[in-house]
């Protein structure tokens, strides 16, 4: 970024009173602000953004959640929303994991479950419905529903 783009940047902000979601103001009087790594954790796993004059990227998808690995995974990971780092909530964090690890769980076995649970009547008659709505169901190996 140049210091022109830098300048009107601060212009633009003292005209709006407010940060916005590519933008975060920090103070730096006291030394580093606390709340630094909540900001580049949130720029990396949204659309980037520019705190202070340093320009954030934003991550790789296969490389996100990044996080302040002093706080972890789960407390350590922050999006952007607004002008707020908000910390990712389980479900984000998994939805990267899942991406980025090729989780299909809807494929996934189960050893926890026993097959006796599973009323084979009512399996033929969702194998029934699921065909009569998409015919190229009917080629699905059924055997592993059969008991």
């Amino acid at each position: 970024m140049q210091e022109k783009e830098l300048k009107e940047l601060i212009g633009n902000i003292k005209n709006r009173k407010t940060e916005s979601t590519h933008i975060e103001i920090k103070s730096a009087k006291e030394g580093c602000p606390e709340k630094l790594y909540d900001t580049f954790s949130s720029f990396s796993n949204t659309s980037g953004g520019i705190i202070l004059a340093a320009e954030i990227a934003e991550m790789d998808s296969t490389s996100k959640p990044c996080f302040y690995s002093g706080k972890g995974k789960s407390k350590g990971a922050y999006i952007r929303v607004g002008d707020a780092d908000l910390p990712m909530t389980e479900y984000e964090i998994y939805s990267y994991d899942s991406f980025k690890y090729k989780t299909e769980d809807e494929l996934r076995i189960s050893p926890r479950i026993d097959e006796s649970i599973f009323n084979q009547i009512q399996l033929d008659g969702f194998f029934a419905k699921a065909v009569s709505l998409k015919p190229n169901l009917m080629n699905i190996d059924k055997k592993p529903f059969e008991r």
